[in-house]
């Protein structure tokens, strides 16, 4: 898995910043300070307050809607200092590449990334949370939108079916990203 370094580059990638995006509108995290249920919080470290909203009880907060009990594993593990914009991105991620996923976000297969999140996100569509799911148009006409303000391209073809082009552009991606390692 990568570096915190590594992280920090990879996170500004166009296909990476419209896939954090796409994960953020779908989860509800309207801005770094979101609370699960709607509300806001305020400060640098994760809230870690249970919330009830509907049938459900989550300490879920900020952009990307981190349980307290993943946000803690990954800013441990990753010495990251606190719950700020640039951290959150980061644990992001990272929770994309412990879901094995991301070789497939650099190659630009958003859907194929959704489709082996499993239950990482609950909102995504092929969550396996049992909770309300955005459905899978609205979730890529979302993503292919924000690809575009980025000035990265419309990629989402499925891993077995990608381009040379794609495979080349991920496999420059993954050079860089080791070349940082020295």
């Amino acid at each position: 898995m990568p570096s915190r370094s590594e992280y920090e580059q990879i996170v500004n990638l166009a296909q990476v910043r419209a896939a954090l995006d796409t994960i953020a509108w779908a989860e509800g995290g309207r801005s770094y300070f979101t609370l699960y249920g709607g509300g806001s919080f305020s400060g640098s470290q994760h809230p870690n307050r249970a919330i009830t909203a509907g049938s459900y009880t989550s300490t879920a907060a900020g952009r990307y809607q981190f349980l307290y009990r993943t946000w803690i594993e990954i800013k441990n593990r990753l010495g990251l200092p606190d719950f700020t914009a640039r951290y959150q991105d980061i644990a992001a991620v990272d929770l994309i590449a412990q879901r094995g996923q991301l070789s497939k976000l650099l190659a630009g297969d958003f859907e194929g990334v959704m489709k082996g999140l499993g239950c990482a996100w609950a909102a995504l569509p092929y969550a396996t949370c049992g909770q309300t799911r955005r459905p899978l148009d609205q979730t890529m006409n979302y993503y292919r939108s924000a690809i575009g303000v980025y000035g990265g391209h419309n990629a989402n073809v499925p891993a077995s079916m990608a381009s040379v082009s794609t495979v080349a552009i991920a496999a420059g991606v993954l050079i860089f990203v080791l070349l940082l390692r020295d």
